[in-house]
């Protein structure tokens, strides 16, 4: 597979021949889910237990009279009940982490890369900067198109409750995002005007929505007589919203 070379300021420097057994397999599904299963369990902490009633060390000799206390003849201070006695049903210790055999974590690599591969892969010669700082590395990536997403949400017009809050505007922003445009409703705007990201809705809602884990993403969208095609430009204002398939910048 050859792929094309460019340099920072996002000029041709050639073309590279990319190892079709690494960049050239065709990805599957089953895989790559086991791979970030795989991930994401081992990414998570161990839970910490506490002490149960066996754990902790009391003494467990009767200490009050069997008659004439007033009280329960109790025997145990470990007891749950008692202050500094055990934990009645607390959680116990997990280890969420597993393990994967080598040759299928080899094999998810290969799939992502053959899959970025094929949805276009930007191949840089080299990152170095007159000014080595992160202002000038974004502002080179902007001005060659490498950056600049765009999130596009079909909630069918629903007017019904909020589909984006202000957290998700954060972690959209935090992850390089320059704008979201929603086919329904938004929540805390005051919060999300406060953020340096544009964001377009029909309206606002205070309720926000029920998550069901479903969805798709990836695809093309269609509402208002346009349709948000994954790669296309997206242009937005206070007038409204305009698509492109090639840049007008």
């Amino acid at each position: 597979m050859k792929v094309k070379v460019q340099k920072i300021d996002g000029s041709a420097a050639g073309d590279i021949e990319l190892n079709d057994a690494v960049f050239g397999v065709e990805p599957r599904a089953d895989i790559l889910h086991r791979i970030v299963t795989w991930q994401l369990e081992n990414r998570r902490g161990t839970a910490r237990p506490t002490r149960e009633r066996s754990d902790v060390a009391r003494t467990g000799k009767r200490w009050g009279k069997q008659k004439g206390g007033g009280t329960a003849r109790h025997g145990d201070r470990r007891a749950p009940i008692f202050v500094g006695g055990g934990k009645a049903h607390g959680p116990r210790a997990r280890v969420f982490t597993s393990s994967l055999n080598k040759k299928i974590r080899a094999l998810g690599l290969k799939m992502a890369l053959s899959a970025k591969a094929k949805d276009g892969l930007i191949i840089v010669d080299s990152l170095e900067l007159t000014d080595a700082k992160t202002k000038a590395l974004a502002a080179a990536f902007g001005k060659n198109g490498w950056n600049g997403k765009v999130l596009v949400i079909d909630g069918g017009g629903s007017m019904r409750c909020a589909l984006v809050g202000d957290q998700l505007a954060i972690l959209a922003h935090k992850n390089g995002w320059e704008g979201v445009v929603v086919y329904g409703c938004i929540r805390d705007s005051v919060d999300i005007n406060g953020i340096d990201m544009g964001v377009r809705a029909l309206n606002t809602h205070p309720q926000k929505s029920i998550k069901k884990g479903v969805g798709d993403r990836d695809i093309a969208v269609t509402f208002g007589g346009v349709t948000f095609n994954p790669g296309e430009f997206l242009y937005a204002d206070d007038d409204g919203v305009l698509v492109s398939v090639k840049s007008l910048c």
